[in-house]
């Protein structure tokens, strides 16, 4: 068993969920900005940091550079999903959004999507930009900090 390694995908799947959660629909309808961030951050934290200490167990570099990347694609999606929606939609991404929007036929929920995406098409490219950006400025690959 090796040390766990904090990496620039951790502290990005860390951080993305701190700043989306600023625009959820809790903090706009309660305006409890202080307490839903340290929430989403201890929360996140110990998931990301358990999910850390999880891989060091597995020998192989190869399936643990894989697993990382995966997980950190998987969060930052839901990440922006969950952004997109408490920004534009102001609602949560929820089972009662995606129970609408598999509730309706695929037609409406395509005329959905196109009004919705189209039209804040430069949100979705700043999102992936900023992700992308934060992973091409923050130093270090594979070793970062040891915790």
């Amino acid at each position: 068993m090796g040390k766990v390694v904090l990496d620039k995908y951790f502290w990005l799947m860390w951080l993305m969920p701190i700043v989306a959660s600023g625009f959820s629909v809790s903090v706009q309808a309660r305006g409890e900005l202080f307490a839903q961030i340290l929430l989403v951050a201890f929360y996140g934290f110990a998931f990301f940091y358990v999910f850390y200490f999880l891989l060091t167990f597995i020998p192989s570099h190869k399936i643990t550079n894989i697993l990382k990347g995966t997980l950190c694609l998987i969060s930052l999606v839901l990440t922006g999903i969950d952004f997109f929606s408490a920004y534009y939609l102001h609602t949560g991404f929820t089972p009662a959004l995606v129970g609408t929007l598999l509730a309706t036929n695929l037609r409406e929920t395509q005329e959905f999507m196109h009004a919705m995406l189209l039209p804040h098409w430069g949100f979705v490219c700043a999102y992936v930009l900023a992700c992308g950006g934060f992973l091409g400025f923050v130093r270090g690959g594979g070793g970062g900090e040891s915790i």
